[in-house]
């Protein structure tokens, strides 16, 4: 299993500025066994309000700068990442030690199809098999998606601009 934290404000379609990221793209990994939750500067409350008005159930809600303390809480988990808009997103996740994705790189359902197999294929597989399989097509998933292209003209800019974020500022894993 593994876990994804979403920041909201810019990155999700319902923050403040709104994002990219659309809860067809966290209900596409939960339903391949990511444990999913938000990791934000609003206060915890917010957060479960945002998302269940959005429709999305959470499996934890944490300020940002608390995320090491998941690997606590899910320690036996073979992927953390984080997906956030700011460099602050992208330092909390470094020091949490997750794989960090702006927005844009953020793994596509179009990608994830090309990694994982049917779901009902993968819930046929063994555990031990399951866990394999998950662990390489994350491994797989995460680098496919941080070494895209980044081409600067296929974003706009206040993805780029608006986060501090500067051409060729590439997450990492």
């Amino acid at each position: 299993m593994w876990l994804i934290s979403f920041d909201i404000d810019g990155t999700m379609e319902f923050g403040d500025p709104p994002g990219i990221l659309t809860k067809e793209i966290v209900s596409y990994f939960r339903d391949r066994g990511a444990v999913v939750g938000s990791a934000s500067d609003r206060p915890v409350s917010a957060q479960w309000s945002m998302w269940k008005q959005y429709g999305v159930e959470l499996d934890f809600a944490i300020l940002k700068h608390h995320m090491k303390t998941l690997r606590d809480k899910y320690p036996d988990f073979s992927s953390y990442w984080h997906v956030g808009d700011r460099p602050l997103d992208q330092q909390n996740a470094k020091e949490a030690e997750f794989t960090f994705f702006w927005p844009d790189q953020f793994p596509t359902i179009e990608l994830g199809n090309k990694v994982f197999p049917d779901l009902q294929e993968i819930s046929s597989m063994k555990q031990i098999d399951k866990a394999i399989f998950v662990n390489n097509a994350l491994h797989s998933l995460a680098g496919g998606a941080l070494s895209e292209t980044d081409d600067i003209d296929d974003r706009s800019e206040n993805i780029n601009e608006g986060a501090g974020r500067l051409p060729g500022d590439l997450g990492g894993f």
